[in-house]
């Protein structure tokens, strides 16, 4: 097994310390061998690696996401959780089709998916729901637990917590035997049971009528989201529950459970703020231009980015991301994950309102680069004006203060995986591709000036 490094250094085998980038800023790689045996399962249990390069599962994994396709921004964002895991499903069932239930329909829709997959040749199929959070780890650790268990029919976490991000509470439930419908996950067996359409909760029926077992994870994997904008399935979105008793006002047991995806959550609170458009320039887009405009702070230097993408050849799209209040840098830089759902490039650009590109031909230059990131070159006007990334980290690993956002096309699967990075009140473009670089990810490095801004104005009026 191979590892990256988390923490700064660790020790290995015969005193040896392996730092966590080479002098050339290159990621530090280590193996089991470089260790006492056990250690490095230690090491990671611990937090100070992590595994990579892991092998496929060999249990055939299906994942169901029923959706309405009516709350885009968190389809967007279960799509890249699922993107994230540690252990890839091998098939992904979004189950969005129209139906003829005018009301809640969750229960057909999760039976359409498990018929499918099922019939794809899955062995287990993982309940993902579309608005509710899941660590990076969670097929990872239901697969594992599910094996210790015996592989029953059914299986999932005894324990459930509803948070409701408006009115920042939330609750806890244990139940040992039975598991909440986003916390399941089920074998070809449960097809056997009886499935009513009009029933919103799935779970307590295929709970009763399976063999199952269940387990409670030392600290939170999942996540039930509560919000009140549209349902597929059950209750809980409504703001006064008296099962919500505990409060939460600054986000920080959120921020505990779900890491850096506060952002996300926090973001949707206020979600009707932002407004996502988006034009297309040809039919498939090699590159997805993603610019947030700041209200109309910033009219002339719109004029000038919207000036240079109307000269830029090839096939793309710009989308765009408008904050009609002005709630800060945070959620500027946080409001990128909005936009998951809408993205269709290969590529995916960051080009803010007050930026303009100067290389027309850039787009049909990459597309056929296979990397996961691609850095440029731009011209930024701050302390006189200068080139970044500077020249102290051109092939290197970034330093802050020495990039910026428009420095680098990323894959859609990168954008994916990392964007919840990026928010960051101060320099969310070094947070981002710098996590991105850690990753050990496949760069190409393409030296010319591609794009320009006079300022450097963090969300100022110009």
């Amino acid at each position: 097994m191979r590892y990256k490094l988390k923490s700064l250094t660790v020790n290995g085998a015969f005193n040896k310390i392996f730092t966590r980038k080479k002098s050339d800023g290159s990621l530090t790689i280590v193996s089991d061998k470089d260790f006492p045996p056990g250690q490095a399962v230690r090491l990671v249990k611990n937090g100070f690696l992590v595994k990579i390069n892991q092998p496929e599962s060999a249990i055939v994994i299906g994942v169901v996401i029923p959706t309405k396709g009516n709350r885009p921004y968190f389809l967007g964002k279960a799509k890249s959780l699922v993107v994230r895991q540690t252990i890839k499903p091998k098939y992904i069932r979004i189950v969005n089709d129209k139906t003829l239930f005018s009301g809640v329909d969750i229960t057909y829709r999760y039976h359409l998916g498990f018929n499918e997959l099922f019939n794809k040749g899955c062995n287990v199929v993982i309940c993902w729901e579309d608005d509710d959070w899941y660590a990076d780890n969670y097929i990872e650790t239901l697969i594992e637990k599910w094996e210790k268990a015996d592989r029953p029919d059914i299986f999932g976490i005894g324990q459930s917590i509803y948070y409701h991000i408006i009115t920042k509470q939330y609750a806890v439930f244990v139940h040992r035997k039975r598991a909440s419908m986003m916390a399941t996950l089920v074998t070809r067996n449960v097809l056997r049971s009886e499935f009513d359409y009009d029933c919103p909760y799935l779970d307590q029926e295929l709970w009763k009528s399976n063999r199952g077992k269940t387990f409670v994870p030392g600290k939170p994997i999942c996540v039930g989201i509560k919000h009140g904008f549209t349902n597929v399935g059950g209750g809980g979105h409504q703001k006064k529950w008296d099962r919500y008793t505990i409060m939460d006002l600054d986000s920080n047991k959120l921020k505990n459970m779900v890491g850096q995806d506060v952002s996300f959550y926090k973001l949707m609170a206020i979600r009707d703020n932002y407004e996502i458009t988006k034009k297309s320039y040809g039919k498939i887009p090699i590159v997805s231009v993603i610019t947030r405009v700041h209200g109309d702070k910033r009219p002339e230097g719109f004029k000038k980015n919207q000036r240079s993408i109307s000269k830029m050849k090839g096939d793309f799209e710009q989308i765009f991301i408008k904050d009609k209040k002005g709630m800060g840098l945070y959620y500027a830089n946080s409001s990128f994950q909005l936009v998951l759902s809408e993205i269709k490039g290969k590529f995916v650009y960051l080009l803010d309102d007050d930026d303009y590109l100067v290389d027309y031909d850039i787009f049909n230059e990459i597309k056929d680069i296979q990397a996961d990131v691609i850095f440029v070159r731009a011209w930024i006007g701050i302390r006189g004006g200068g080139i970044y990334p500077q020249d102290n980290v051109w092939e290197k690993s970034p330093i802050r203060g020495s990039i910026g956002g428009s420095c680098f096309f990323v894959s859609k699967e990168i954008y994916f995986k990392f964007i919840h990075h990026f928010a960051h009140e101060r320099m969310g473009d070094f947070e981002f591709i710098s996590r991105v670089f850690d990753s050990g990810v496949k760069c190409v490095w393409l030296d010319k000036i591609i794009v320009k801004t006079f300022n450097v104005s963090r969300g100022r009026i110009e």
